[in-house]
């Protein structure tokens, strides 16, 4: 977004009356932004950073119904994840595939009596690894509880013979494996911004004021007004919302200081993932994701994620979520952990592309280990009070798999307090390139149709499909003048996608456009000279100085050998 563009959002802000700020643009911020606006709330999107910079990008990139909560008797939070994550292989089939889970079994009684005991909630002593009975019934329910527009086939068992030879390298004491599926999200960070720019799109022709922000920071406040510093413009401006929604994800308490609150909701635990150029691996989990039990109770996961091979996570409480990065320990968990599955594929540092570590906001409970804090979503509403005119609502915990149905519960209790009502459903609605997406078996027509209208070769059409889904406005940039050129560092992009997403796409430093509005980095593409590349694309269309361009490729190169090669 060009400067110019920005502050005229801003102008448009200060003469506007907006209901509701809310502040942090993650997912569970911004599910609830697009149901307010969508109801004909004026409601105000916000965050320090870029959008689905935070907590939000960095997630396991599994759409899933959460097997393992059943466990702790976790039925409804399973049932709505299985649901949301039905209904998203059809909003946003373009971003949410479906994923075959392996889990492999080293006997058939193992962890029945822990089990119970956690169903339970009685102390569990000792540690056996959970066996075929136990996870079968588990798997069981889960195709139960998962029945509700039935998206994917019901699991299936395999025995050593069969498992052994579908998973090469797999450990030979594998007795059996079972297979379930549930979803990977490709681009997180993308389907966050679709939720935006659909939104802001969709509610052009209405009578009230939306907008999302940012590098946009709420500052202070007092009184009826909250006061917020725009990084990009360096200028400060103030609104008076008629109440605040606390989206901050691990950053909820301290967000809520400066409105005065003093609460403490949130008790987060870290978990850091690596992102492997590794080929021997990749064909060994052949398109499947594994689901694993470490030696110390912890469950680990690897599946293929386009080329590369995600592994993580682990679970580690954190006080400040600012200070979290993927520490040499946790590398060398991930790689026992991986050596304890996959005994005959070596794997080495010289692996890994990528790594990264987010902050999960579970809340605050200090009486159980961090592994068995619920992972369900709730609210703490803290009421006007003192000088402070306006409710506050924190949104705590969630995942990514139920953000739209925690986005409708923030919204029906805001639009309550405003006594406004509910006129849209979100349920089916789809997202993005998600619309008209074509199923499987018209792909290839459907291509061709949008390669004759636009006069592309079809091969471009399939590619912008794979990484945007069906983004006419990416097609119409490539017909421009030099947009079919290929970027010379990395041929598969084109400059025309690269201009697109500068104009279209709420960038403000280059890094929005590697780590986010793309998987560059995730991918452990980003080199140096591609990065100087795109940066000399972006610098006109941003309107960037020789001096500002050379901060921007600093920055981003800066991060990406932070987070490159396991580097710490």
């Amino acid at each position: 977004m060009k400067s110019s563009e920005r502050a005229a959002v801003i102008d448009g802000i200060k003469s506007a009356d907006i209901d509701v700020l809310i502040i942090g643009a993650g997912i569970n911020g911004v599910s609830t932004f697009r149901e307010l606006a969508l109801n004909g709330v004026s409601v105000l999107l916000v965050d320090k950073q870029d959008f689905c910079a935070g907590t939000s990008a960095a997630p396991s990139r599994l759409i899933h119904g959460g097997i393992k909560y059943l466990e702790n008797g976790e039925f409804r939070l399973v049932a709505e994840s299985t649901h949301e994550r039905n209904r998203l292989l059809h909003n946003a089939p373009h971003l949410v595939k479906p994923l075959p889970c392996t889990v492999p079994f080293y006997s058939w009684f193992g962890g029945l009596f822990n089990s119970a005991f956690k169903f339970f909630r009685l102390p569990v002593k000792g540690f056996k690894k959970r066996g075929r009975l136990v996870v079968k019934i588990g798997m069981s329910i889960y195709d139960w509880m998962g029945r509700k527009r039935r998206a994917m086939p019901t699991h299936k068992i395999r025995g050593a013979k069969e498992s052994l030879q579908m998973f090469p390298g797999i450990d030979p004491s594998v007795i059996s494996t079972a297979t379930y599926y549930d979803a990977l999200i490709t681009q997180p960070e993308r389907l966050c911004l679709e939720l935006i720019t659909d939104t802001l799109a969709d509610t052009e022709s209405l009578n009230h004021h939306c907008a999302a922000l940012n590098y946009a920071s709420v500052v202070s406040s007092s009184g009826d007004e909250v006061t917020v510093a725009d990084e990009p413009g360096g200028q400060f401006f103030t609104i008076q919302p008629k109440l605040v929604v606390n989206a901050g994800g691990p950053w909820i308490d301290p967000v809520n200081a400066l409105l005065g609150i003093d609460s403490h909701y949130i008790g987060g635990s870290k978990g850091s993932h690596l992102i492997l150029d590794h080929p021997q691996m990749l064909a060994s989990l052949n398109g499947h994701m594994m689901y694993f039990e470490t030696g110390d109770n912890r469950l680990c996961l690897a599946y293929p994620i386009g080329d590369r091979v995600l592994v993580g996570t682990t679970d580690i409480r954190v006080d400040d979520p600012d200070t979290v990065k993927c520490d040499e320990a946790e590398i060398d968990y991930l790689i026992t952990a991986m050596a304890e599955l996959l005994p005959g594929i070596p794997f080495t540092r010289e692996h890994i592309v990528y790594s990264y570590t987010g902050v999960r906001p579970l809340p605050f409970d200090d009486g159980v280990g961090v592994g068995s804090v619920s992972r369900d979503h709730s609210i703490e509403v803290d009421e006007a009070s003192g000088e402070r005119t306006f409710d506050v609502a924190s949104l705590i915990g969630g995942k990514w798999t139920t953000f739209r149905a925690f986005g409708e519960v923030a919204a029906d209790l805001v639009m309550g307090k405003l006594k406004q009502a509910r006129s849209v459903d979100t349920y089916k609605l789809a997202i993005g390139g998600g619309r008209d997406f074509p199923a499987a078996d018209t792909a290839d027509a459907v291509n061709q149709q949008l390669a004759e209208a636009y006069k592309l070769p079809a091969s471009v059409v399939s590619g912008i499909m794979q990484r945007y889904g069906r983004n006419e406005g990416v097609l119409s940039a490539l017909t421009e003048e030099g947009g079919l050129t290929p970027l010379a560092a990395l041929p598969s992009f084109l400059h025309g996608e690269i201009r697109y997403i500068c104009e279209r796409e709420f960038v403000v430093h280059l890094d929005d456009l590697i780590f986010r509005r793309t998987t560059l980095a995730l991918e452990g593409r980003a080199t140096e000279s591609l990065v100087a590349e795109i940066a000399s694309i972006a610098a006109p269309l941003m309107n960037w100085s020789e001096s500002c361009t050379a901060d921007e490729i600093a920055r981003c190169n800066h991060r990406l050998r932070t987070n490159a090669r396991g580097v710490v």
